[in-house]
C-alpha cells in the first residue's frame, strides 16, 4: 500500500511539474512577443550607404521602409527587390543595428560600355548589367562588337550566344583597367573569337589574337607605342593610322595604312 501511495505521490509531483513547466514556457514566449512588438525595436535611424547619384530620401522612399517600422519584420529580400527596380542600384549589403537602426548598403551602376543588339545600343556597366536602351551611338562609351546578344533586360545583364566569349570580355575588360588603356579605346572587337581587336582614339588598330595571355600581350602596348612616335608614325595631332600586332608574346608588329610622315 505504501509503494502505492508513492507512486500516486510520484505521478502528481510529475504531471505539477510538467503544468509549471508548460505554463512558465508560455509565460516566455508572452514576453518574447511583448518585448518584440514593443517600441524598443521600432526603426529610428536609417542609414544609406555608398550613394551619390541618388539621395538619402530618394533611396530610402524606394526602400519601403519608414521610421517606425519594427525591425524584426523588415524584409531584406523586398528592401533589395525595391531599390534594384532602378537599374543603377545595386544593394550590396542590409545591417540591422540592435533595437532600432538599419543601414543600407548600395554601389551605383555607370554605363561605361554600349554593346549592339538588333539596333539598339545597350548601354552598361562593365559587368554587362544593362542600365538604358538607346537608338545612337554614345561616343563617350566603349564600343563593344561581336559578343551577339540574344535578350537583354533593364537591370540585368546581358544573354549572349556564347558564354565562353563573354568571360574571355570580361577577362579583356579586366586586364585594360589593369593597365589604365580603357580611356585610350574607343570600340573593342570581338567578332573573331581568335583575333580580339582594338580601335583606339589615337587611330591605331591593336590586334591581340586569341583571347589568351593578355594581360603579357597588353604590356608590349605602351612600349611599341612609344617606339612608332619616336620613328616618326604619328602625325602632329598624335595619330597613328595602322595595325599594331600584339598576338605574339614578347614581340610586337607594325603595318602602316598609307605614308606617315618621318616613315
Amino acid at each position: 500500500m505504501k509503494e502505492e501511495r508513492a507512486e500516486k505521490r510520484k505521478k502528481v509531483y510529475v504531471k505539477s511539474y510538467g503544468r509549471l513547466g508548460i505554463f512558465l514556457l508560455l509565460l516566455l514566449v508572452l514576453a518574447v512577443v511583448l518585448l518584440v512588438n514593443s517600441s524598443i525595436f521600432e526603426i529610428s535611424s536609417i542609414t544609406i550607404m555608398g550613394n551619390s547619384r541618388f539621395s538619402r530620401e530618394e533611396l530610402i522612399e524606394k526602400s519601403g521602409v519608414i521610421i517606425g517600422d519594427n525591425i524584426f519584420r523588415l524584409s531584406e529580400g523586398d528592401i533589395k527587390k525595391r531599390l534594384e527596380e532602378n537599374p543603377y542600384i545595386a544593394v550590396t549589403d542590409i545591417v540591422r543595428e540592435f533595437p532600432d537602426k538599419l543601414t543600407i548598403y548600395i554601389s551605383e551602376r555607370e554605363a561605361s560600355v554600349q554593346f549592339e543588339y538588333a539596333g539598339v545600343y545597350c548601354n552598361a556597366d562593365y559587368d554587362g548589367v544593362v542600365l538604358a536602351a538607346t537608338q545612337t551611338h554614345d561616343a563617350a562609351l566603349l564600343l563593344i562588337k561581336g559578343l551577339n546578344l540574344t535578350v537583354y533586360q533593364l537591370g540585368r545583364r546581358i544573354m549572349v550566344q556564347d558564354e565562353q566569349v563573354f568571360s574571355d570580355y570580361l577577362e579583356l575588360i579586366k586586364q585594360l583597367k589593369g593597365y589604365s588603356l580603357i580611356e585610350q579605346i574607343k570600340e573593342v572587337d570581338l567578332s573573331d573569337k581568335q583575333d580580339f581587336t582594338l580601335n583606339m582614339q589615337n587611330g591605331l588598330t591593336v590586334r591581340l589574337g586569341a583571347p589568351i595571355q593578355l594581360a603579357d600581350k597588353l604590356a608590349y602596348y605602351e612600349p611599341a607605342l612609344d617606339s612608332l612616335i619616336k620613328n616618326g608614325y604619328a602625325d602632329a595631332m598624335g595619330r597613328i593610322n595602322g595595325i599594331l600586332d600584339l598576338s605574339v608574346i614578347d614581340n610586337f608588329a607594325f603595318l602602316p595604312l598609307e605614308e606617315n610622315p618621318g616613315s
